[in-house]
């Protein structure tokens, strides 16, 4: 008989599998991403399964199947500078961020006229986040950038303090690198709460509703007083499970599938609470198209933590260009947890 694991280890397995989970389904979507005219994105499927779909066909930019899109760009780095510190140390997050995405990197892709360019592309709070260094500034995220970066990258961060009651705090200072936005904040956060829950108990039931009954406490308003704001878009969501209707549907015709928050992290959260198990919640994201990428990081980081690292497909692992670097730097943060 297999000896079981004891509950720290089931925790730090789900953190695992949630890392993982979401840099994997980023590079899955990849080659779809930023598809907003559905006919085109169904026409480039051709009825075939749409992960890893090759060539690309992003109308905006040009990466080799299997690479990472910007946003897991960003989350690969933050889990970088957490391993290798065993904290967050905002001033390595810098320091990282400028040499990963700064002067002579790949994202360094010159005045092209046409789109798609050929290399990756440097999201907005990125460039902000590039110029506030340059200018030696010691805020460098942005105050006007709403878009979905930092509730992208959070899986890292909730996957080494999930159960520490500084995990927001943590997740605010990360994200405040590149972008200290209320709403990107509030959005992140609330995709905290959520990925913290699966990661701890490893089961979706009870989870909105806990959130809900969280954010809707009157004794604060949370680190961004968006919490009643939130509160409001978390019951959005809701409201749309019962309808039944098609996830992707419900992204292009009521949320929206653009960067843009919050409707961007309502309709993450949708494929997340009519969903159950990796491989389907990932796919409906890629096909709901426009921004599925940013999605499917909070998306395949939720269905890592609740299905583990075997819910996730063998082939897509195999097809993931970072997959055995992720998964060595999610055990080095699992080995923090426990030590």
């Amino acid at each position: 008989m297999a000896a079981q694991m004891s509950p720290a280890n089931e925790v730090s397995a789900r953190a695992v599998a949630a890392v993982v989970g979401s840099l994997v389904a980023d590079s899955a979507a990849q080659g779809l991403h930023w598809v907003y005219d559905l006919e085109k994105l169904d026409a480039a499927v051709g009825g075939e399964d749409p992960e890893f779909h090759s060539p690309s066909a992003c109308p905006f930019y040009t990466t080799d199947t299997g690479t990472n899109t910007a946003y897991g760009d960003q989350a690969f780095v933050v889990l970088e500078s957490l391993a290798e510190c065993k904290e967050l140390d905002v001033n390595d997050l810098k320091q990282r961020f400028y040499k990963f995405f700064g002067p002579g990197t790949a994202f360094d892709t010159g005045d092209q006229k046409t789109r798609p360019i050929k290399g990756p592309w440097r999201n907005g709070s990125i460039k902000a986040f590039l110029a506030s260094m340059e200018a030696k500034k010691e805020d460098t995220g942005s105050d006007t950038d709403t878009q979905a970066d930092g509730a992208a990258k959070v899986a890292p961060l909730v996957a080494l303090y999930a159960g520490q009651p500084d995990m927001l705090a943590k997740v605010e200072a990360a994200v405040k690198v590149t972008q200290k936005h209320p709403v990107a904040l509030s959005a992140a956060l609330a995709n905290a709460r959520i990925l913290e829950a699966f990661i701890l108990h490893g089961k979706q039931e009870g989870v909105m509703e806990a959130l809900m009954e969280e954010l809707g406490k009157k004794e604060g308003q949370g680190i961004t007083g968006q919490d009643e704001t939130v509160l409001k878009q978390v019951g959005e969501v809701q409201e749309q499970k019962p309808l039944g209707k098609p996830h992707r549907e419900v992204v292009n015709k009521v949320f929206g599938s653009s960067c843009a928050l919050p409707k961007q992290f309502q309709a993450a959260l949708h494929c997340v609470v009519t969903h159950t198990d990796y491989t389907s919640a990932v796919r409906a994201a890629i096909l709901a198209g426009g921004d599925n990428a940013s999605r499917a990081c909070f998306i395949g980081a939720c269905f890592g933590a609740l299905g583990g690292l075997d819910g996730i497909p063998t082939e897509w692992k195999e097809k993931c260009t970072r997959y055995q670097t992720v998964l060595n730097l999610a055990q080095k943060l699992a080995a923090v947890r426990e030590s």
